[in-house]
């Protein structure tokens, strides 16, 4: 299901989206990939957030970024979905790295963060990874870790923009 480019609000960052349904959303903005998750994910739909990124490859060799945002939901990770990630994370599918935010509040939400910071520290690659509690020190760094062409505010805006659905981001 891709729909290129969709334009937001006045001053919005153009992007691809390239899957949207109820609890998951993909949209590209050149090699970076952002994923906003609404509900813990199921098997197939990392089998098709595969399938979208390796059709985005095509488009950028050089590699892609995960910026993947879990918006809420409660972490139900079953043995598909554990398949699924390790098949993801073994091809190195998002080869320049990624950024993680975990919007999801409370208990959870710190509970999510601390088990994805601790599961960054021990995985097999050197790529740049971090997780974060909120947008902007999140594209700031992924903008460094980027590099030249890339804005930090460009980047919080796509995050903030994907949670929202593409509406102009509240306040």
């Amino acid at each position: 299901m891709l729909q290129q480019p969709k334009s937001g609000p006045k001053g919005a960052v153009a992007r691809d989206v390239l899957h949207e349904d109820a609890t998951l959303r993909v949209w590209a903005l050149r090699e970076v990939v952002a994923v906003a998750w609404f509900e813990a994910p199921t098997a197939q739909q990392l089998r098709e957030l595969q399938r979208l990124a390796k059709q985005r490859l095509l488009k950028h060799p050089r590699g892609l970024w995960l910026y993947q945002i879990v918006v809420r939901g409660t972490p139900r990770f079953t043995d598909d979905v554990r398949v699924e990630v390790d098949r993801i994370t073994r091809e190195l599918t998002f080869s320049l790295g990624s950024v993680h935010v975990i919007l999801a509040p409370g208990l959870a939400g710190a509970a999510a963060r601390a088990f994805l910071s601790t599961a960054l520290l021990v995985r097999k690659n050197s790529l740049p990874a971090k997780v974060f509690g909120e947008f902007d020190g999140a594209a700031a760094w992924m903008a460094r870790e980027l590099g030249a062409g890339w804005q930090a505010t460009e980047l919080a805006e796509l995050g903030r923009a994907i949670v929202d659905g593409g509406r102009a981001p509240a306040g």
